[in-house]
Formats: C-alpha cells, sequence, structure tokens
C-alpha cells in the first residue's frame, strides 16, 4: 500500500465519482443438473424454473404423515403463486433460491411473469436486497430497470429515517440522488468542546448502503462506529479526526476494499493500527496528525 504518513494538514480532494457496487454474483442452484431449456426458454426462465423446483422439492420434504399436523398448519401456510405445499408466503419470500428464481424472472419473455416478479420482490423487503443491488448492476437492461424500480420503492423507507437521523444529530447528507446519497457529514467546525455523540446514535448509517464519503470530525465516537462505517462497502474516503477511534476501530475497517482516503489524525491509533492498514491495497493517503503513532 503507498500510503504516505502525513505530518501537516494535507488538501482533502472531492470524492465525487460514483461507484457501481458489484456484489458477489448470486450462487448457482442445482448446478449439477442438466441444463435442458425448454425451445422457446431464456436461460434466465430456465434458472427461475429450477430454482423453484429445489423449494418445492424441500417444501415436500419437511410435510409429515400426520393428517392433523398438516391441517393444523394450512391456515398460516398460505399457497404461493408457484403452489408450494406447506410453505408460507413470508417464509417463501426468505428463501434465496426463490429470491434469486424471482430476480431471474424480471427479464423473463412474458410480461405478466415480470410484473409478477416484481411485485414479489416488493413484499419481499430487505431480504431481497442484495440480489436486487447485485442485479441492479449485472443484470440486462429490463433487470436493471425493474432492480432500481423496486429498491427505489422498499429502500426510501428505510434510506429516508436514516437521514432523518443524521440531520437529527446536525449533519449533513449530499448526492445527486435524493434516494442515495452519496456522503454524510458531522462535524463540530467551532472551538467548542466535542460533540457528544455516541456511536449507537449514527448505526443509522449502514442503512445508506450507497455512501462513498462518511465525515465524523471532533465528535465523541469510538470503535463501534467503525464497525458501522465497514458494512458500507462503497466507501472511498472516510474522515474520523479528533475522535476516540482506536487500532480495534481501524481493525474494524479492514473489510472495505475501496476505501482510498482515511483521516485519524488526533485519534488513539498507534503504529500497530497503521500497519494493519496495509492489507487495504486501495488505500492511497492515510493521515494521522496528533494521533497516538510515534516516530519508532
Amino acid at each position: 500500500m503507498p500510503a504516505r504518513f502525513r505530518s501537516g494538514a494535507v488538501a482533502r480532494l472531492a470524492v465525487l465519482a460514483s461507484l457501481t457496487m458489484v456484489a458477489p454474483a448470486a450462487r448457482q442452484v442445482n448446478a449439477a443438473a442438466p441444463r435442458a431449456i425448454p425451445k422457446g426458454w431464456s436461460t434466465a426462465q430456465h434458472d427461475a424454473k429450477v430454482a423453484q423446483e429445489a423449494v418445492n422439492a424441500r417444501a415436500a420434504g419437511k410435510q409429515t404423515a400426520a393428517g392433523t399436523q398438516a391441517d393444523a398448519g394450512a391456515a398460516d401456510a398460505q399457497p404461493s403463486a408457484a403452489g408450494e405445499p406447506g410453505v408460507g408466503k413470508e417464509e417463501r419470500l426468505k428463501d434465496v433460491a426463490v429470491l434469486q428464481g424471482l430476480v431471474a424472472n424480471l427479464s423473463a419473455g412474458d410480461f405478466a411473469t415480470r410484473e409478477t416478479a416484481t411485485r414479489e420482490l416488493m413484499k419481499a423487503g430487505r431480504e431481497a436486497f442484495p440480489l436486487l443491488r447485485d442485479a441492479e448492476s449485472t443484470g440486462d437492461k429490463e433487470t436493471q430497470s425493474r432492480a432500481r424500480k423496486i429498491l427505489d420503492e422498499i429502500e426510501w423507507p428505510v434510506t429516508a429515517a436514516a437521514i432523518k437521523k443524521i440531520k437529527s444529530l446536525g449533519g449533513t447528507v449530499i448526492g445527486v440522488d435524493p434516494k442515495r446519497p452519496g456522503g454524510v457529514s458531522i462535524q463540530n467546525c467551532t472551538d467548542q468542546p466535542r460533540l457528544h455523540i455516541r456511536d449507537a446514535d449514527v448505526a443509522c448509517i449502514e442503512d445508506l448502503h450507497y455512501l462513498h464519503v462518511a465525515t465524523f470530525v471532533r465528535v465523541d465516537l469510538a470503535d463501534e462506529t467503525c464497525a458501522h462505517l465497514a458494512k458500507l462497502p462503497n466507501l472511498k474516503m472516510i474522515r474520523l479526526d479528533d475522535t476516540d477511534v482506536s487500532d480495534v476501530g481501524v481493525r474494524r475497517l479492514l473489510p472495505l476494499r475501496r476505501l482510498a482516503q482515511l483521516d485519524l489524525g488526533k485519534t488513539k491509533v498507534t503504529g500497530t493500527g497503521f500497519q494493519d492498514l496495509t492489507s487495504i491495497s486501495t488505500l492511497s493517503e492515510v493521515e494521522l496528525v496528533d494521533a497516538a503513532v510515534t516516530d519508532e
């Protein structure tokens, strides 16, 4: 890592470039099965069918021979659109294989199938977030369009609540797309004591998935805030100067594989924490002015 130890003030770059999250590819369902695709079917339709058959098989295996038990659970087990026996609708929408099939159907040749998949994914809510984010960035044009529409619908209430919380703490939220803010900032720019904000107060930042800039300056935040930041894979620049972040917090930031700039001035970070940061290959600049790092 060509990171530089800065002994003085630095001119901070404005990080405005939009980042495209490429989530891990959705796992392939029933990969060992022969791909005998019926004539006129797309690969996506075939994969959705295989996924649905896998769910049906699991559901059938869970059924017992006791008719009374089956009758007792019938009221709670609503039949799905595909008719899986004994599986409630809410449970079905938490099954990864089912969600993968629905995402595949976003580009089905039949309009009704696409519409049904869109409605079902909207009902799935948070459970579908990872697959939809992946589809939005890697799918075909139809899939990307529908995935974005669904995310805008089901993510926005969560995002809006997080934005409201950040603003209640005296922070600001920036971004060209109001539904997908790119940066947040909470800082005390006066000579007054630090802003008294706890780590738990900023836990809502985890819901701002598209952030690429996070600034917390002269606030009473510590290592747990780094745990919240670590769940935001698009972060490119973080400022945590004049906080109580230590080497423990630094280690929590290591999963961030796009991080390029990190300001840890006036923190409790030592040389050990600085060395830990070398595992982030994208990190090009680290500021440690008045941190606990020594010259040794």
